[in-house]
């Protein structure tokens, strides 16, 4: 069994972001997809931090300010764990809580607004995406 990749094309439709963003993610280095020849190929967990991007920019993130969320998500070991719980920033600190208990108490403790990404549903929108990749594909070869 194979990974599955993305292009950048299926990337943007998916997470409805331009090309030109995921072009910047990579310059900067903040996500780096394996490049093949001229194209961009994203695995399904950098898939995953680029749908965690997505989503802190739809909440109002400056694209500079998530390049320091997901550095500070790596370091709390996001790409190493499984795909689970909710990452918060209130622009200074990152923290990802794991129960929605851990989640509730962050909230209630916040001095300033707090954004939430949920993991596990960025996740599973690219889990989905991957059966409908899978299903096209068993179309194209029958």
């Amino acid at each position: 069994m194979f990974e599955t990749s993305y292009s950048t094309t299926q990337l943007a439709k998916l997470f409805d972001i331009s090309p030109r963003q995921l072009q910047w993610i990579d310059e900067r280095d903040i996500v780096q997809p394996r490049c093949v020849g001229h194209r961009r190929e994203w695995t399904a967990a950098e898939a995953i931090e680029v749908g965690i991007i997505s989503e802190l920019r739809r909440k109002g993130l400056s694209l500079q300010m998530t390049r320091r969320v997901i550095r500070s998500a790596r370091r709390l070991r996001l790409k190493d764990s499984a795909p689970i719980g909710y990452l918060t920033t209130d622009g200074k600190m990152v923290a990802i809580c794991f129960n929605p208990n851990d989640l509730l108490d962050r909230l209630k403790t916040a001095r300033r607004g707090i954004v939430v990404v949920s993991i596990e549903d960025v996740a599973a929108r690219v889990q989905m995406n991957v059966r409908v990749l899978d299903m096209a594909e068993g179309d194209q070869v029958a």
